[in-house]
């Protein structure tokens, strides 16, 4: 039910390409605008790269009190919600994009929701805090509609 930015996997192929991060992440929208942005992927777009991520999500795990680098990224099955942290943006976990090898060393769960924020967590952990585990662009590459927003009844049209 969600909907891609027309540029989506162009920019991916690129910053992929370029930056070589083992995942992306990127932001999203709730609502479709009704003139979707053409992105300058050379210029213009804001990225967090992995040992920030890292970093942030570890001290909101030990609620900032062991201090980095003490503080260490934890893989807390039980909490859904618990994605990475930090960023102060939206970040769509569910629709990362990492190169082949990541997905043979770190397997998803088979759980029916959190698994997308608990594998992100585990590449984290696995790889640590380094500019090249992973990058969040600020940019929303995808119009998000949850299964359940009455969004999703206009949109069906």
């Amino acid at each position: 039910d969600d909907e891609m930015h027309p540029q989506r996997l162009e920019f991916i192929v690129k910053v992929m390409s370029i930056i070589k991060p083992k995942c992306l992440i990127h932001s999203y929208k709730l609502i479709k605008p009704d003139i979707i942005p053409i992105y300058d992927i050379k210029s213009g777009v804001r990225i967090m790269r992995g040992k920030i991520l890292y970093e942030r999500t570890a001290l909101k795990d030990n609620n900032n009190n062991n201090g980095f680098p003490n503080a260490t990224v934890q893989i807390i099955p039980e909490n859904n919600a618990l994605g990475v942290a930090g960023v102060g943006k939206k970040i769509h976990h569910g629709h990362v994009s990492c190169f082949k090898d990541i997905f043979l060393e770190i397997k998803q769960t088979n759980r029916s929701r959190g698994q997308d924020c608990i594998f992100l967590r585990q590449v984290l952990k696995h790889y640590g805090p380094v500019d090249s585990t992973m990058i969040f662009a600020k940019v929303p590459l995808t119009y998000y509609f949850p299964s359940d927003d009455p969004y999703n009844v206009k949109y069906e049209k």
